[in-house]
């Protein structure tokens, strides 16, 4: 929690500097398709996408003709559904995400690369399934920290940025001693921001 409440703070210390440099600052929101890789888990539920929100802060600080550093502050609504026996659910698994990604485009390209890792802190991991008055709550058992890495594309519209990657999540967010299977993250995300 401290490691992502400092680079949250390092990107808004960032883009006060930007600002005063003339650099990029945006905002940017959309949705999500996520959905959580399975292995070794025993006989478990088959997972469907989750579609959530996505959306939060941007700076963009060029480093050259070819490349951008890009961090990001973004709450992500992560997860998957699911449907068994005839008993479906959904797993809610949100997250405060810190991507630090470099952005390749030439100079009069609207089309660019964005690659890099992501950080991510767990807010929350809640069960919402049939028969359940209200979402419970499983928290123990998932990480509250997952690394990941990130690739996709960006076009640039004037001050409208159109975003599309993929996040590929690394660590193993099972927590679970019980259950020795790995659950990886996997979301699409789209976003359409507005940089300043």
């Amino acid at each position: 929690m401290k490691l992502t409440i400092g680079l949250a703070a390092a990107l808004l210390l960032c883009a006060t500097t930007a600002q005063a440099q003339g650099f990029s600052i945006g905002v940017k929101a959309g949705f999500n398709l996520a959905d959580i890789s399975i292995k070794d888990a025993g006989d478990i539920f088959e997972p469907n996408n989750r579609t959530g929100f996505v959306g939060g802060v941007f700076i963009i600080v060029p480093t050259g003709a070819l490349f951008a550093f890009q961090p990001e502050v973004l709450v992500s609504q992560q997860g998957a559904k699911f449907s068994e026996l005839g008993n479906s659910g959904t797993i809610k698994l949100d997250y405060l995400q810190v991507p630090l990604l470099a952005r390749i485009k030439p100079s009069q390209s609207p089309v660019g690369i964005i690659v890099g890792p992501s950080l991510g802190y767990r807010i929350h991991a809640k069960l919402s399934a049939e028969g359940l008055e209200e979402d419970q709550d499983f928290s123990e058992q998932v990480k509250k920290t997952d690394f990941g890495f990130v690739a996709g594309v960006a076009f640039d519209a004037g001050h409208v940025v159109i975003d599309a990657r993929y996040i590929w999540g690394l660590t193993n967010i099972n927590n679970d001693s019980a259950d020795p299977g790995t659950l990886k993250n996997r979301v699409a995300q789209f976003t359409v921001g507005f940089r300043f």
